[in-house]
């Protein structure tokens, strides 16, 4: 919910139809008529102070135009929530009873009321990460750091210069040891399948640029690894996702 996938589509999507209208592109006659103007902001003045910033959100006229499409989103994200509380009600027994699958996130809070737990090299491994982490996002807020460049993003695309290889010209590849720890409390088989798919993916990317299929291999070039061109979202041209793929293939391998 508080990732890009959810709340940073939502105020563009509540604003910026009225904000980017022109002349030239029409939007006002196109569309704007047919918006529920109860879910939107649309107040020239209120959205000038929120794309330029420099502006309180705490006055009358921002709260008046603020307050109730909010409220209204809310509830629908709480409809939301609960739809899917229902499911995981539906799926639980399935899963935990039959198919006993681990959490790997709830994984790592119930093991830190054990005492066995807090071991030395349990504690050297997260001083490692953690510390790889801190350094790095530092000189993320203060460029002037120094930064760990071996565990930061890295762009290999450019190594992919003829077709159909060129379809994976989006790639980045990274390490995080962060990431690794938390793969060791996710299932061999879950492993197995994450790396696998990636590179399915991949292979289903060459396979369309060699056949001339733009659309399928621009499900590797846009939707993965550049997921502000797909869904709109301006700056958000990052990805996480190899980095996430690569540690678990590295960790299945060792433990294989």
């Amino acid at each position: 919910m508080c990732s890009y996938g959810m709340l940073p589509i939502l105020l563009p999507v509540m604003t910026y139809v009225f904000w980017g209208a022109s002349l030239e592109n029409e939007w006002r006659k196109l569309f704007h008529r047919d918006l529920p103007r109860w879910l939107m902001v649309d107040d020239p003045s209120v959205l000038a102070e929120y794309y330029r910033g420099e502006a309180s959100l705490y006055t009358t006229r921002n709260l008046t135009a603020w307050l109730p499409p909010l409220l209204w989103w809310s509830l629908v994200t709480f409809v939301l929530i609960f739809v899917m509380l229902c499911i995981n009600i539906i799926v639980r027994r399935q899963w935990i009873e039959h198919e006993k699958l681990s959490y790997p996130i709830a994984e790592i809070p119930l093991n830190l009321v054990n005492s066995n737990f807090y071991s030395r090299l349990m504690w050297l491994g997260f001083a490692i990460a953690a510390g790889i982490n801190l350094i790095n996002g530092l000189h993320f807020l203060h460029p002037n750091l120094p930064a760990l460049a071996f565990f930061k993003r890295k762009y290999i695309g450019y190594i992919f210069t003829e077709k159909p290889w060129s379809a994976l010209r989006a790639m980045r590849i990274s390490f995080i040891p962060s990431i690794i720890g938390l793969s060791f409390f996710m299932p061999l088989n879950l492993l197995f399948s994450c790396w696998f798919f990636y590179f399915l993916l991949a292979r289903h990317a060459c396979f369309g640029r060699n056949a001339g299929l733009a659309d399928i291999s621009g499900i590797w070039s846009t939707r993965l690894h550049r997921p502000g061109i797909s869904w709109g979202i301006p700056g958000h041209s990052g990805n996480r996702y190899l980095a996430w793929q690569t540690a678990l293939f590295s960790n299945s391998q060792s433990r294989v």
